[in-house]
């Protein structure tokens, strides 16, 4: 994940255990998880028309 996000092992794995991920990152991350960013902040996904 760090590598797809640019960004160094060791920053991510700060993300991961002690910080939240940056704004900046979150919408990449999601579109490399499979997550929606509803998702990743709720645990819910929004119910579609």
């Amino acid at each position: 994940m760090a590598k797809a996000l640019g960004i160094d092992h060791q920053t991510y794995a700060k993300y991961e255990f002690r910080s939240p991920l940056p704004q900046k990152h979150v919408e990449q991350f999601c579109l490399i998880a499979g997550v929606s960013i509803e998702w990743l902040f709720t645990g819910e996904e929004r119910k579609r028309a």
